[in-house]
């Protein structure tokens, strides 16, 4: 009788369970074509991006986006593919935003008493820097599944103090907010090894220890594959952090940055890739709560 009450309680947790995929994508200078001196107006890669995102990227529910300049032609560019897109505003002309696109089967919701999406105390320079954007992910009755996290944190290996600072900011945030429920924290974290940096260990072991010891414990994902096209450097920028209470059930990942080469065709082809999409791989997660 108690083995028969166990096996009922463990099935009914698994019926009960949620998923959810989210995919992140830096999209290199998006809005100015993919480089910095460009201009509104100059960018030509909608139609290979509306290819790549909903034919060869895993159906996803939620994407995070980085480095977005142009942020009103993103949103319509998914508004047509049924998802509704948010960010937050800053008056420099190139600020490169983060942005959430939540498909139209579940919304998104400011996080227990804030009055936007973003932590401001992520943002050292504050018209520069790019904020964590966050915020609650609920179904369509308002019922709250995640607390998500975009973020974009200071670039180049020589910055690793900096990403700290900001690192820290996020988790003074979640220790004082007390949010229960699971939460994820994806994107471009500009992560380098302690080889890049001079420093004794990678960024990542740094973030993932510092939320250990703030009493808000958060791990990464591990995986073998680089997250930026480029043939100089393995590196593994990007990346998904999230509490104990997820389970992560699946994890995608650019072909291209599977198998590095130029010889391949289309979007498998790292100089067509890095022309018409991005030089960042795109990561999707299948997670489970």
């Amino acid at each position: 009788m108690k083995y028969l009450i166990i096996m009922a309680l463990v099935l009914s947790a698994k019926l009960s369970a949620k998923e959810l995929t989210i995919t992140t994508l830096n999209i290199r200078w998006y809005g100015l074509g993919g480089e910095f001196n460009g201009h509104i107006g100059d960018e030509y890669r909608d139609k290979y991006l509306d290819e790549y995102l909903f034919e060869h990227t895993p159906k996803t529910d939620v994407f995070v986006f980085q480095e977005i300049v142009d942020t009103d032609r993103l949103s319509e560019l998914m508004v047509r593919r049924n998802y509704n897109c948010l960010t937050y505003h800053r008056t420099l002309a190139k600020h490169q935003h983060v942005m959430f696109c939540v498909s139209k089967s579940y919304k998104i919701v400011r996080a227990p008493r804030e009055k936007n999406f973003e932590i401001e105390e992520s943002a050292i320079d504050k018209q520069r820097s790019r904020p964590a954007l966050h915020g609650v992910i609920t179904d369509l009755r308002g019922k709250k599944l995640i607390h998500l996290l975009g973020l974009h944190l200071k670039a180049r290996p020589d910055h690793s103090r900096t990403r700290m600072k900001q690192i820290e900011a996020i988790g003074n945030y979640l220790k004082s907010s007390k949010i229960s429920i699971p939460t994820v924290m994806v994107g471009d974290y500009n992560a380098f090894t302690a080889r890049q940096t001079g420093n004794p260990h990678n960024d990542m072991t740094y973030f993932e220890k510092f939320f250990k010891v703030n009493k808000t414990p958060m791990k990464y994902v591990r995986q073998k594959y680089r997250t930026y096209v480029s043939g100089k450097v393995k590196s593994q920028l990007d990346h998904l952090m999230y509490t104990d209470n997820i389970e992560v059930k699946g994890f995608a990942i650019s072909e291209v940055c599977k198998n590095y080469t130029n010889d391949a065709k289309r979007f498998k082809s790292a100089s067509y890739y890095r022309k018409f999409v991005s030089d960042h791989c795109r990561l999707s997660y299948k997670l489970s709560f």
